[in-house]
């Protein structure tokens, strides 16, 4: 009996024993070869055996670092290893590495891929020529500078933008009065607002550098023309003139890159003044100036949070149809100035 108990005891001693030995011998390490782990055991990371680990064991990273959002503004983390490689930006996960993207995390080509709200003011200054034609020769010439304050804001591949303008500029033209025509030297107040709205559509494939635009703008505005007096000495009382006028456009703009943080851009956009309302308070009546044409084309630098662009428009107006013997002639609107923003 003393035997049989000294036999079991001796069996429970060694089978604990073994277990020890498996568990002291086995690596739970990466290595650069391969991967060893106990035989039955679920989680490696469980395992923590004695000692130093082997010289060309590779440490399983467990510290993480933000390097981009996804669409909808989720964090994208890369381990610490990847990061301190400067494996920094937009990319895939591939194992424990991340494959870098072709842009950086906070780029500038963001918004055009509908990955980002973005919100800009910004302040313009423009050489302005207003030009009105009948029979051939020129009846109106005002030249000066306008004031423009802007706001602009994109969501996803919708871009808005609003606009305030306004300044005082040089009236060369004619008085009317009964007997004729006398040439008069003047003043010409302008204030007025502007609204925009457009798709910006920027494919895939063209990888940020360029988008489609489409849209439609609607730009109000009054001609406040002073009194004066003509070459002749006669008195010329002023009045007002109201202009709205709508325009459907299309487009396109590119982007390229300069460095990591900026880049140059272009857009051009063209379409027509489709329909146009003018009313005078001399003559107390409506006129409809019939549809013109309509394009603009800005260059400018742009970076992460500014941008400055040198910047043409024109708009034109047919003759409007008689109304009570009055009509307004062919008019032309042009400006050519820069403008400076800010990106928030």
């Amino acid at each position: 009996m003393h035997v049989a108990a000294r036999i079991l005891v001796c069996s429970i001693v060694l089978l604990v024993g073994n277990r020890a030995c498996m568990s002291a011998s086995s690596a739970p390490y990466i290595s650069n070869n391969s991967s060893t782990y106990p035989v039955g055991v679920a989680d490696p990371a469980s395992v923590n055996p004695p000692g130093p680990a082997p010289e060309d064991a590779v440490a399983m990273p467990t510290d993480r670092a933000q390097v981009g959002t996804t669409p909808l503004g989720s964090p994208v983390y890369a381990t610490a290893v990847a990061v301190a490689s400067g494996q920094e930006g937009r990319g895939e996960f591939v194992g424990n590495a991340i494959t870098p993207g072709p842009f950086p995390a906070d780029d500038a080509y963001a918004v055009h891929r509908g990955e980002n709200v973005q919100s800009s003011w910004y302040a313009r200054v423009d050489y302005m020529h207003w030009n009105e034609r009948v029979g051939g020769s020129d009846f109106v010439n005002e030249n000066g500078t306008l004031f423009t304050l802007g706001y602009t804001k994109q969501i996803g591949i919708e871009r808005f933008r609003a606009e305030f303008f306004g300044g005082d500029v040089h009236y060369d033209g004619f008085g009317q009065f009964d007997s004729g025509m006398e040439r008069l030297v003047s003043n010409t107040g302008y204030l007025g607002v502007r609204g925009e709205y457009e798709m910006v559509m920027a494919p895939a494939a063209w990888e940020g550098r360029a988008a489609f635009l489409m849209g439609i703008g609607s730009r109000l505005w009054v001609r406040d023309l002073h009194d004066g007096t003509s070459d002749l000495g006669n008195p010329v009382s002023g009045y007002q003139e109201t202009w709205w006028t709508t325009y459907p456009f299309v487009g396109f703009e590119t982007h390229r890159p300069i460095g990591a943080e900026s880049q140059w851009y272009t857009q051009w956009r063209c379409g027509m003044t489709a329909i146009t309302y003018q009313y005078a308070t001399i003559m107390d009546r409506p006129l409809w100036p019939k549809m013109g044409a309509f394009a603009n084309a800005e260059i400018g630098l742009r970076g992460q949070r500014f941008f400055i662009s040198a910047r043409t428009e024109i708009m034109t107006w047919e003759e409007s149809s008689q109304v009570q013997d009055s009509f307004q002639p062919r008019s032309l609107l042009l400006t050519v100035g820069g403008r400076f923003g800010i990106y928030f």
